[in-house]
């Protein structure tokens, strides 16, 4: 009787029960997907706290996880990215992203600058710049005119922020230092020869040396300066290069992910890093066993090959003061490769220097930024 009343309700019922289902449906996906999120970023803080611990463990014991203090720039945009997830969804679990990286606020400092003011210059000023010139790229690209004008424009941008005293290169040739000097006149020079590490400077050498760690291709040279009868000693260095330039920019160029030669190229990269970095750190150990016999105020400047969030940068910045993350505002990456967001270039200063400006020249001259900062010895 009822049906034969009312014949539309059957089908009406139907229809209700239908969007009854996809709703009970939707909802099962959306908690799967939030329950997967959870877990996602559950595994996300775990990594970032195995990256925190990175500067503490010898590669030499245990080089993995140097590989994720490497990866830091890219864990902490992801907690970033989680943290405004979970504010906007209004769900609790922005707090552990948020303490996430509060935690590692002196790992983000390291990266990202937040200083808004630098000091006045003074007399007693000293402008020091540090670049690895990779040959300001005629080696990679044969380019003879446009490695002519990489250094022409080097030249210029170099004094932006006042003329430099003393200058420290890697990977720079004998014809590449001279017509630095003769344009900026640099009055004195230390290098040593088929390095490529050089050290100038305005002010006069008075003593000089090498860490040697046995090899051409890497080095440390140092100087003692003197700058109004005072004396400092600079160290140029340039610890062990990854090697993986070439393969990163096959993999990000040609690399298929469901090919097992991208897989293959990508676990290459891997090894040569956990190999590369264990030279690294006894390289590191030579230079802060001498740096510890200097009777004069410290300048360590030069090409790492690390990040801040390194056993070898741990070791090499104890009791000295990052120039950047004192005076230095915005991304800090001065690698200008295949592999973004790379801090690897450092200027380094002992603690009675006052850090009064730090810079990235962020000008594309090399596959590095040249990086400048200006001190004063208190």
């Amino acid at each position: 009787m009822l049906l034969q009343k009312y014949p539309d309700a059957l089908p009406s019922n139907k229809k209700i029960y239908s969007n009854l289902i996809n709703f009970k449906s939707s909802q099962n996906i959306v908690k799967g997907l939030k329950k997967l999120l959870r877990w996602g970023n559950l595994i996300l803080i775990l990594v970032t706290f195995l990256a925190y611990l990175s500067p503490f463990i010898n590669p030499e014991s245990f080089s993995w996880i140097n590989i994720l203090g490497t990866a830091y720039p890219w864990l902490l945009l992801a907690n970033i990215l989680f943290l405004i997830f979970w504010v906007l969804s209004k769900n609790r679990y922005f707090f552990f992203s948020l303490c996430t990286i509060l935690l590692g606020w002196n790992h983000m400092t390291s990266f990202v600058g937040f200083s808004l003011t630098s000091s006045s210059p003074t007399k007693q000023s000293i402008n020091i710049l540090t670049f690895n010139t990779s040959g300001f790229s005629f080696l990679a690209n044969k380019d003879t005119v446009k490695h002519k004008q990489n250094v022409k424009d080097f030249l210029i941008q170099s004094s932006q922020n006042g003329p430099i005293d003393i200058l420290c290169f890697q990977e720079v040739n004998s014809w590449q230092s001279q017509e630095v000097v003769d344009k900026l006149k640099f009055k004195y020079e230390h290098r040593i020869p088929y390095h490529g590490t050089n050290i100038l400077s305005k002010h006069p050498i008075i003593k000089t040396g090498e860490v040697s760690f046995k090899t051409r291709t890497n080095s440390c040279v140092w100087a003692d300066i003197k700058i109004d009868n005072k004396i400092l000693r600079v160290y140029n260095i340039h610890l062990k290069s990854n090697q993986v330039s070439t393969d990163t920019e096959r993999i990000l160029k040609k690399g298929e992910i469901q090919e097992k030669e991208t897989w293959s190229d990508i676990k290459g990269v891997f090894g040569k890093f956990r190999y590369t970095s264990k030279i690294r750190a006894q390289q590191a150990l030579l230079v802060k066993a001498h740096m510890a016999t200097s009777p004069y105020p410290i300048i360590l400047c030069g090409d790492f090959n690390e990040t801040p969030q390194s056993y070898v940068y741990n070791m090499l910045s104890e009791n000295m003061t990052d120039t950047f993350q004192k005076k230095g505002f915005g991304l800090g990456s001065t690698y200008a490769g295949s592999i973004p967001a790379l801090r690897i270039d450092f200027i380094l200063a002992d603690p009675r220097f006052k850090i009064l400006d730090s810079d990235i020249l962020k000008k594309k001259h090399s596959d590095h930024y040249p990086v400048f900062a200006a001190v004063e010895l208190k």
